[in-house]
């Protein structure tokens, strides 16, 4: 069996994180001597002020973010395995459900399809059952044209549990 190699993505991440970084660092050094730069110039004292107070700033700020990103970065190379090793039975869990899924569905549809069929057969069933009645009431042996008097007779027996036929349905 071949295993193919899959970069760890948290690797990948950390890795941008840290060259983004060091481009980071690399323009505050060109800042800084920027302004160290123009400090040995004469120019106006509030520009100077000025510069020194924002470039103070904005080192500070860069300092304060090398130490959680790297703490970070370090983290997240420690703890990234154990994390992939446990994204692998989510990722199968997740295949499991679809397939489950997509079998519920199938077999929804199967049921909708049988309940359609049953209620059809039921209604043809009833359609076959007044069908035989009136093949009973209009055959010879219920005295031809006279069968409008043998409906009466046939309700009293029907109602009385007579039967007439096993798929007889009782009239309304």
């Amino acid at each position: 069996v071949e295993v193919s190699y899959e970069p760890n993505k948290f690797d990948v991440l950390c890795d941008t994180v840290s060259s983004s970084l060091m481009m980071l660092d690399n323009a505050v050094h060109e800042f800084l001597d920027l302004k160290d730069e123009l400090l040995k110039h004469t120019l106006p004292s509030q520009l100077l002020l000025q510069l020194t107070l924002i470039s103070a700033k904005m080192f500070r700020s860069y300092s304060d973010l090398c130490v959680p990103v790297g703490e970070l970065s370090r983290l997240v190379k420690l703890h990234s395995a154990h994390l992939e090793e446990a994204m692998e039975p989510m990722k199968r869990l997740q295949e499991l459900y679809a397939q489950k899924q997509n079998q519920l569905s199938i077999a929804l549809r199967r049921m909708e399809m049988m309940a359609m069929e049953e209620e059809r057969m039921a209604h043809e069933r009833r359609l076959n059952g007044w069908l035989k009645l009136f093949m009973a009431v209009m055959s010879t042996k219920s005295h031809g044209r006279r069968w409008k008097f043998r409906i009466e007779p046939l309700k009293a027996k029907i109602k009385q549990g007579c039967v007439l036929h096993h798929h007889l349905p009782p009239l309304p």
